[in-house]
């Protein structure tokens, strides 16, 4: 049950960061409504299936690369994905930015030590860092 929780959380945040990346001129008139009702259909239907449970919340924490969370990109957009999370589903979000390379493995340590259920890493140069951790946990 935990895994499917993880998963949805996971395709959620993907969604709103993939949303927050996309275009902002309106697409054509015959395939807005047809585009915007599926999407709120998938969105409804994810919704409706989650059951957050009560006794212990969900805990997500985002390490970004060395733009933090306002570089107007993929890490600006991650962490707008996260609150929107926040909103609909309670969970609790945190962040930490890294200055430097060296930063990212103690930075995706810190989420571990706090024992937070998803931890998310923003950018290609985390993949290393991201891997070791993984394989160690």
């Amino acid at each position: 049950m935990k895994k499917k929780i993880l998963a949805l959380m996971l395709s959620t945040v993907m969604v709103f960061t993939l949303a927050a990346c996309g275009n902002t001129a309106a697409p054509a008139a015959d395939t807005s409504a047809t585009t915007a009702d599926t999407e709120s259909e998938a969105v409804a239907e994810t919704t409706e299936e989650v059951t957050v449970p009560t006794d212990k919340t969900f805990k997500i924490g985002l390490v970004t690369d060395v733009g933090g969370v306002e570089d107007q990109s993929f890490n600006q957009s991650a962490w707008e994905g996260l609150n929107r999370a926040k909103e609909a589903f309670g969970v609790e979000v945190n962040y930490l930015s890294s200055s430097s390379d060296s930063d990212y493995a103690p930075n995706i340590e810190t989420f571990i030590d706090e024992d937070y259920d998803l931890i998310i890493s923003v950018g290609f140069l985390l993949a290393d860092a991201t891997r070791a951790a993984a394989e160690a946990n």
